[in-house]
């Protein structure tokens, strides 16, 4: 047995290109899961994949998916994309978001609608087609603390083999 947690696991991080999404990926790869970050900015996704690449363990794969959460194509193809090296997801993390910023009566209508898109939409089109290949659904909220706990105890969950009844582990938004 690998000494490694996760190793032979896969996951999908959505918003992986930086931030807490970037900090998920980077759990995951160090305890041997094959990782494929999700982002709209491919050259930023690119960089985040290189250092990934840099310090992954050997033979844990990492690769990128350039789309946005709220197109149901894109989320497809990053599932996809996420269960080539096993032919199965096991984690979906969905830490995409957006935020209009400001205050509410300066927000106009299309930024309303964006940020649905992205952090409703997106959500619940990872966690939809994800959902689909029996992965463990992680939705990333601002309790961060919280997050990595349950990060931490879904680590150790798969490592010990004990998924079967677990089907959504949830953060609020």
């Amino acid at each position: 047995m690998s000494a490694l947690p996760l190793a032979g696991k896969t996951a999908l991080v959505t918003g992986g290109g930086s931030g807490i999404g970037l900090g998920c990926a980077r759990v995951l790869v160090r305890d041997g899961c094959h990782v494929t970050i999700m982002g709209r900015t491919e050259a930023r996704l690119s960089e985040a994949a290189a250092g990934l690449r840099a310090s992954a363990p050997a033979g844990v794969t990492i690769a990128v998916a350039a789309g946005d959460v709220s197109d149901e194509a894109a989320v497809i193809a990053a599932v996809e994309r996420a269960a080539a090296p096993t032919g199965k997801l096991d984690v979906a993390v969905a830490n995409a978001g957006a935020g209009a910023g400001g205050p509410i009566f300066s927000t106009t209508v299309e930024m309303w609608r964006y940020t649905m898109d992205v952090n409703l939409t997106g959500t619940f089109l990872t966690f939809k087609h994800a959902g689909q290949r029996q992965t463990r659904l992680v939705e990333i909220g601002p309790e961060l603390k919280r997050t990595l706990e349950l990060l931490d105890r879904l680590a150790r969950l798969l490592a010990r083999g004990e998924h079967d009844g677990i089907s959504a582990m949830g953060i609020g938004i």
